[in-house]
């Protein structure tokens, strides 16, 4: 089971990597496009959320810290900018007291540290089913 949804959380999280840039290119305005892009990073952060809190084997790992971070430091404060200063130029919102730009490099980091922590977490999970059978 958890094997299962890590799995699945993975692939979701490369999904995402691969249909932000197209999201961008396709969806006009950008601030829509952005709206959506942005949601799907919630969607994420849910998702590993929910999982923490359904299999006891991750509540307490980095996976969980790591999402946590995702959801509440960047994607959810990220979204919640851009729908409150809709009408803003990206470049010239402040997010927690930074430049947009500079919130997005430094959440580009946070995303990375769940993608590695989940890559982790599925890894042992194999590991632990391999010595199991």
């Amino acid at each position: 089971m958890i094997k299962n949804y890590l799995k699945n959380l993975l692939i979701f999280e490369i999904l995402i990597v691969a249909a932000v840039p197209f999201i961008f290119k396709y969806i006009e305005p950008k601030r829509i496009a952005a709206l959506g892009a942005g949601s799907l990073f919630v969607i994420l952060g849910i998702s590993v959320l929910y999982g923490s809190l359904k299999y006891k084997a991750l509540r307490k790992t980095f996976f969980t810290v790591a999402g946590c971070l995702h959801l509440f430091l960047v994607s959810v404060p990220m979204l919640a900018a851009r729908i409150y200063f809709f009408d803003t130029d990206f470049d010239h919102i402040q997010i927690m007291g930074l430049d947009a730009p500079d919130f997005h490099k430094y959440s580009e980091y946070v995303y990375i540290a769940l993608l590695c922590a989940t890559i982790y977490q599925f890894v042992k999970q194999l590991r632990q089913t391999k010595k199991a059978a």
